[in-house]
Order: structure tokens, then C-alpha cells, then sequence
């Protein structure tokens, strides 16, 4: 009897859920009918969101979504935008679109002819498939409501949508739904799933030969960016789900294991790592060159980034597949999977082995659920382990040296992929003493106040990161990235220069000649400046707040300036402000004012920690650069004592 209650129930659930996707336009979308708690520091509401999964065989599944949002104010009004991409292996269909007003009445329908379609890879791409259909809706009088369905089929089962409760920040939810059927009569149609968040409910049924999975949530305030917090993803409810067996392009995959996703990988390079025999030639004659395996390792990465050229790939099974080696030789080209497979393969020729490894890049990416075999990467790099050291190496940069692997691709779990032997492992992190920035500065201040300033700037770690672009950069295009670093509100750059320097450490060297009027104001017989030149740049201005998630410092960074100021014939300095120093767990501050007959010398140093900090130590963290921003702005009085 309970059973039968329980179907009952379930099959309830379901018709008015088949309803409320099909009639959709009879919810009254009246802004007045949202709870005024929903409104409060929001810029849209996910009134209502269906979205229903089912896995139709091993190699396809359909997706059917209907919601609709309230934009509240102009802020919000991406949140109206329709875009939902696709590639060879899906098609979306049966899309509509409608706009409300603030009192839920219809205006209109988005005509098919508004639907764009367009490529989402527009930089680097030569080879793309990757697509998306685009509605961005003409009505600017807010607040009003859009209200889309569309439904998805995939000819792949590769990648299983996850349910993501927060689409975006500032964002509060009346409603949402999500649902997942697989069929229980074979086995490897059934899905894995992971959820980050413990306070999620997900109602598993087992129905009429097919499991349905159920998610709800309903009432949810918005959640607002925070600074130094993770990504939307990793800070609010997700549930991650994987197919226990899937197929593509005729490739059968698993991700019962990270052995199995990794063998996946494995069948789609198979027999593509084949080097014309000149080439092998060429490789051979290089390797014997040595005596040490590194300095054969370093000397083919920098072969392989003199010979190619990285270009994405993102067409068929291109987003997933390497080009054979031999492709690449000839036609010196390849995305990440392509660039790395060849190296792989000219390190192979030499005898040396290389694992092909798989990443989520990103500075600030989303972390890699390590304990949920699945496709959760973007990116691969090659992984050489040599006697007593891993060297690794990033495949499509043609610039940086061997074994440097920056802020895209260090300090986190990557799968080195080797047949029936692939795992998780961590890659290096930047630490302190590789991230810094250091400025030797010579100031010449004259008696009108201005600035004649020569610039010495040595960027390591993700400093370097930051200004290697430099190098592939025209003049002007330089100059312009110089000019935002400045935050000077008055500036003539005069001259500028870059230089790189490998060893011991990798470094970028700017030099700036540049002029800043007026830096110090007159006030009588007096000059009033702050030594700090760049105080406008570092001080974090955090808002005292409530915070919602923990405080993220991703990195060790060191910061080091010393600025000398020439001061102008007959002036000579007033007291100078004491040593500034401020110490906590977030890192260390100190400031030294020092002067020597007609020079002004003052060293600034600042490190930061690294670390996962509390909610309660928000305030903490907040007064620690209320602290630093306050001393960046100490000013210094000269006096004319000539007159």
C-alpha cells in the first residue's frame, strides 16, 4: 500500500510538472508577486526553472528546460539574455521566447529571426563547430520577465549538465526544479552524481523500469560577489552528475575510475604519436647532443615551440582528440591536445617518457572534484617524470622556458593519463619567493611639484604571468597596458623598454622613463607629497560588510619598493613619519622613511599570506588594509629654506 501511495505521489509530481512546462505562460509573472525578501539587494529572480535530463541510450540523451527570470533593474539585465551553446555533437530546438511586464502581462514573442546563431570561438580558432544560440531582448522597461523553453539533443553522453542553484550572483530564486531519468534496465545508462553542498535534498524514485532523480529549491535570497572568495560554483549548491558509461564519435568510455576516464583518453590518442622519420632524425641527432635528460628535454621543448604554433581546435571530435604528430610536423600547428601529443611524441623518439595530462586551467578556475571520475578539464599539459624530479611543461606557449608552469595551470589536481595507471597528482605552486615584484625607482621633484621619474620594475611568478604578453604586443598597444599599471591621473611616458632574464628565476625586467606633473602640491614655502607613487594601486578597498564565505588568499606575494627622491635645490625635509608596520595572519606591512642630505629614500615591503581564512575574520582581514592603505597615503612636507 505504501508503494502504491508512494508511485501515486510520484506520478502526481510528474503530470504537473509536464503541465507547468507545457503551459508555462499561464504563471502569473507579476513582479508584485514576489516576496519582498527576494527582492532585497537583488538585480533578478529566477521565478521558475524546469529542467529535465533523460539518458535515451549510451551515446545520446535529451534535455528539455523551461524558466523564466525577472530582470529588476539594468544591473540585471544579462540575466535576460538567452545563450546556450552547442557543437557537432548536440542541436538545440524548439526554442521560444517571451517577454512580460512588471505586471505580468505578455508584450510579445521573440521572433525566430531574433534567435542569433553565432561561433563562440572568435580569437584562435582554425578548426570550430562550437556554437550558440543567442537571444538578447530590445525592451529596456524595467522590471519585466523573460520567459524562455528550449530542449537539447546530444549524440554524445560524454558530458552530463550539472545543476548549478545559482546561475549567477545577485541572483535570488522563487523556484527551481531538476530532474534526471535513467532507465534501470541497463546499467551503464546510470549516472554517478556528487553534491557540494549537504543541505541539498535529492529524492531518488525508482519508477516503472526507470530511476528519476529530484532536485527542489525554493526561496533562496541572492548571493552577492565577495572579494578574495572561490568561484560561484565552489561557494554555492551544485550537483555534479557523470554518466557511468558513455560514447562518442565511437569511442566507449567509462568513469567508474580515473583509471577508466584515463583509458578513455588513451584509446582517443592511440597511434597518433607517429613522427615522420626525418623528424625522428632530427630528434635523435639532438638527444645525442646530450649527456643529461633534462638539457635533452629543454632543448626539444624549445624545438617544438620554434617549429609550431598554437591555434584552438574546436571542431567534431577535435574537442577531445588530439591531431596526429605527423600533422602537426607538417603543417606546424596544433591546439593544447595536439601541441602536447607532439611533444610527447619527440620526446618518445629520444626515449624518454611523457605522460599527456589533463587540467582545468584557469587563474582562478573551479577546483577538480577529486573523488568524481568525470570530463572536468579544459586544458593539457605534458608531465616528463625524469630521475628524482618532474619536470612539466606547458605545450602552447612559445615563450616561456621548460618546467615553468604559471598562474593557468599550477597548484592543483591535474590527471596524468597512462594506460591502466592513471591518477590524480597536484602541480607546483608559485610560491613567495617566485611571486614578486620588485621597483627601484629614482625620482627627480622639482620646486613646480613635478615628478621626473625613472622606473626600474622585476616581475617573477604571476607578476611575469601578467606581463609576458608584453613581448608579442605592438608599441602602442605596450604602452597603452603601461599607462593602466601607472594610475597616475596626469602622465607623460617618455621612454619604455622590456628585457627577460631565465635564471635562477623567470623574470621580466621593465624599464620607464615617464613624467608626472604637479605630483606634489605648494602650500607657501612648502611642498606637500606622498612617497608612495603608487598608492593608488595595491590598497584594497574592501567593504565593511557581512561576509557570507570564507576568505580566499590564493597565493604568497611579495611586493618590494624603493623609491629615491632628488629633492629640489634649497629644500630639505620636515619629520619624517615614524617606520609603518602592521602584521597579522594575512601577511606583513612595513614602510622606512630616510633621509641623506638632499635625498629622500622610502622602502615599502608587503607580504601576503596564503590561505583559506573564517567568515570571522572578515573584520580582521578588512582592517589589516584599511591599516596598508592608510600608510600608502603618509605624506611628507618639504620646506624651502632658501627664502
Amino acid at each position: 500500500m505504501k508503494k502504491t501511495t508512494q508511485l501515486f505521489i510520484v506520478l502526481i509530481l510528474l503530470i504537473s510538472i509536464h503541465h507547468e512546462l507545457q503551459a508555462g505562460k499561464k504563471r502569473n509573472y507579476s513582479v508584485s508577486e514576489i516576496s519582498p525578501q527576494l527582492l532585497i539587494k537583488a538585480n533578478s529572480v529566477m521565478r521558475y526553472y524546469k529542467e529535465t535530463v533523460e539518458r535515451t541510450s549510451l551515446k545520446s540523451s535529451i534535455t528539455k528546460t523551461v524558466y523564466a527570470v525577472t530582470v529588476l533593474n539594468a544591473a540585471g539585465k544579462d540575466a535576460g539574455y538567452f545563450i546556450q551553446p552547442y557543437f557537432k555533437y548536440s542541436h538545440v530546438g524548439n526554442i521560444t521566447a517571451t517577454i512580460f511586464d512588471k505586471n505580468g502581462k505578455k508584450i510579445k514573442k521573440v521572433a525566430g529571426e531574433d534567435i542569433m546563431d553565432i561561433a563562440t570561438d572568435l580569437t584562435t580558432s582554425l578548426y570550430s563547430d562550437s556554437r550558440a544560440k543567442l537571444i538578447i531582448p530590445e525592451y529596456y522597461d524595467y522590471p519585466f520577465t523573460m520567459e524562455y523553453s528550449f530542449a537539447i539533443t546530444n549524440k554524445s553522453s560524454l558530458n552530463i549538465d550539472s545543476w548549478q542553484v545559482y546561475p549567477r550572483t545577485n541572483m535570488s530564486i522563487e523556484s527551481e526544479d531538476f530532474f534526471m531519468i535513467t532507465p534501470d534496465d541497463n546499467p551503464e545508462l546510470g549516472v554517478y552524481y556528487y553534491m557540494n553542498d549537504s543541505t541539498l535534498n535529492l529524492d531518488i524514485q525508482h519508477i516503472d523500469g526507470e530511476t528519476i532523480y529530484h532536485l527542489h529549491v525554493e526561496n533562496l535570497p541572492p548571493v552577492r560577489s565577495e572579494e578574495f572568495s572561490e568561484n560561484l560554483s565552489d561557494c554555492t549548491p551544485v550537483v555534479h552528475f557523470a554518466p557511468v558509461s558513455f560514447s562518442i564519435a565511437g569511442f566507449k568510455g567509462s568513469n567508474k575510475s580515473w583509471i577508466d576516464y584515463g583509458n578513455f583518453i588513451c584509446d582517443l590518442n592511440e597511434g597518433r604519436a607517429i613522427l615522420p622519420e626525418q623528424t625522428v632524425n632530427i630528434v635523435k641527432a639532438i638527444a645525442e647532443s646530450f649527456n643529461d635528460e633534462h638539457k635533452v628535454v629543454d632543448s626539444l621543448y624549445k624545438y617544438m615551440q620554434a617549429k609550431v604554433r598554437y591555434v584552438s581546435v574546436q571542431k567534431g571530435l577535435g574537442g577531445w582528440q588530439p591531431f596526429e604528430a605527423k600533422m602537426v610536423d607538417e603543417y606546424s600547428y596544433g591546439d593544447c591536445k595536439a601541441l602536447t601529443n607532439y611533444m610527447k611524441s619527440l620526446l618518445l623518439a629520444a626515449n624518454i617518457d611523457a605522460k599527456y595530462t589533463l587540467v582545468k586551467a584557469g587563474q582562478n578556475a573551479s577546483k577538480v572534484v577529486a573523488d568524481f571520475p568525470s570530463n572536468q578539464f579544459n586544458h593539457a599539459i605534458l608531465c616528463v617524470p625524469l630521475n628524482g624530479d618532474t619536470v612539466w611543461l606547458e605545450c602552447t606557449n612559445q615563450h616561456i622556458p621548460s618546467g615553468y608552469l604559471g598562474s593557468f595551470t599550477d597548484d592543483r589536481n591535474v590527471l596524468v593519463v597512462e594506460k591502466d595507471n592513471s591518477k590524480l597528482v597536484r602541480t607546483p605552486a608559485l610560491d613567495k619567493s617566485v611571486n614578486a615584484r620588485i621597483r627601484i625607482v629614482e625620482t627627480t621633484l622639482t620646486s613646480d611639484g613635478d615628478c621626473i621619474i625613472n622606473l626600474k620594475a622585476y616581475n617573477r611568478g604571476v607578476f611575469y604571468d601578467r606581463n609576458y604578453h608584453l613581448f608579442s604586443e605592438t608599441r602602442t598597444n605596450q604602452k597603452k597596458s603601461l599607462l593602466e599599471q601607472l594610475y597616475f591621473s596626469t602622465i607623460n611616458l617618455k621612454d619604455f623598454s622590456f628585457s627577460e632574464k631565465f635564471d635562477p628565476v623567470l623574470q621580466i625586467n621593465v624599464n620607464i622613463s615617464l613624467a608626472v606633473p604637479h605630483y606634489a602640491t605648494h602650500s607657501g614655502n612648502r611642498l606637500f607629497f606622498t612617497p608612495y607613487l603608487f598608492s593608488k594601486e595595491t590598497s584594497y578597498k574592501l567593504k565593511h560588510q557581512e561576509r557570507k564565505t570564507p576568505i580566499i588568499i590564493r597565493r604568497k606575494k611579495s611586493f618590494t619598493d624603493t623609491i629615491v627622491f632628488h629633492l629640489p635645490k634649497g629644500y630639505v625635509t620636515g619629520k619624517l613619519p615614524p617606520v609603518k608596520e602592521c602584521s597579522s595572519k594575512f601577511g606583513t606591512y612595513t614602510a622606512v622613511f630616510m633621509k641623506e642630505k638632499n635625498k629622500l629614500t622610502y622602502i615599502r615591503h608587503l607580504v601576503t599570506s596564503k590561505g583559506v581564512f573564517p567568515v570571522s575574520d572578515y573584520s580582521e582581514f578588512v582592517g589589516f588594509y584599511d591599516k596598508i592603505r592608510k600608510y600608502d597615503q603618509t605624506k611628507v612636507v618639504l620646506m624651502n629654506v632658501s627664502q
